[in-house]
Formats: structure tokens, sequence, C-alpha cells
């Protein structure tokens, strides 16, 4: 990464550059305490709107809640789960907390934070629920924005995400605007 006035450590330099490189970094969870309380607070949650009780650690809670729904009440439950999320005033201190120091060395300090955290869930086996490919950026989000993605599960094989490399961008925002603005 450029760096004409020597503020950036080479460590911050070379994360810059595998950043623009990739087009994402996959880092360690910086405040372990907060990722532990998040998974907690969410496992909660989950609990109560799904009136179970959490009788495991909420890591294995939330690996398996897959076994306590289906598709047709998955997109209720999501949003059940993100206004809990939203009413927690500390919610946002924990997550930012999770890669405040990364997020620092690739964009700066001065940072803005969207006010409502979203929330992701795909279900094994069911094609209702995945996502299309999108980009933030086709929606009118900030080229500039860096996403935070924290898987609260254990990721693998199918029940991860991709991420387009940087240098295909270009054909896949040719294919977007060429459809109209339409991918699915």
């Amino acid at each position: 990464m450029m760096d004409h006035y020597g503020f950036l450590s080479q460590a911050d330099s070379q994360l810059g550059d595998e950043y623009v490189a990739n087009g994402y970094i996959v880092g360690s969870i910086e405040d372990h305490s907060s990722f532990v309380g998040i998974q907690k607070e969410i496992a909660t949650y989950a609990a109560s709107i799904l009136d179970l009780e959490i009788d495991v650690a909420a890591s294995a809670f939330l690996n398996n809640i897959h076994t306590k729904l289906d598709s047709t009440e998955l997109n209720t439950f999501r949003l059940k789960v993100m206004e809990r999320i939203h009413s927690d005033l500390s919610f946002n201190a924990q997550y930012f907390a999770l890669a405040q120091q990364l997020l620092y060395s690739i964009v700066g300090n001065e940072l803005v934070m969207q006010k409502r955290i979203n929330l992701s869930i795909q279900l094994p086996d069911d094609q209702s629920s995945l996502l299309p490919i999108h980009a933030d950026t086709w929606s009118g989000d900030s080229p500039f924005e860096a996403v935070l993605w924290v898987p609260l599960v254990d990721c693998f094989n199918s029940k991860s995400m991709f991420i387009l490399p940087p240098s295909k961008m270009p054909e896949v925002d040719q294919f977007f605007l060429a459809e109209g603005g339409n991918l699915n």
C-alpha cells in the first residue's frame, strides 16, 4: 500500500496490500470475550424466540439451530433476532471490538458504522435460503465501505460463503448492468 508520509507500519502496509489484492482479509478475532458474548446473546435471543431452553454451549446451540427451524420460518426468525440485536445498545460496540485494529489498519480510524447490523442465515440443503450474487454497491452503498463478516457457527464446505476475486468484478458488473440490475 502506498504510504507517502511514513504513517503506516510495515504490518499495516502489508495488510493494505493484501486487502487491495484480494478484496478481503481473513483475520483473527481481536476481542474473544466480545465474540463469546455475541454468540451467547444471539443464542439466547434465538432460544427465546423459538421457546427453547439452551442446554449446551451457545456455539453448539447455534451450530445446530437448523434442526429447530424450517425454511418457511427462517426470514421471520431472522428479523426477530435482528430486532433484539438492534435493541441492545452494547451490541455494536461488542461487534466493532471483534476487528477494531484490523479495520483501523486497512481503512483508518475515521469510521462510520451502519446503525443496524445485518444477520444472514442459510440452512443446510435449503435452496430457498441461498443469497444470489450481490455487491452492496449495486444497491447504492459506498464502494469505499469495508464489510465485517463474523461467522457465529463453524464454517466449512457449503456452510460458508464465496467471495469473488476483485479481478472478476468487472465481468460480473457488466453482466449485472446488462441484466438491468437483476441477477435473480
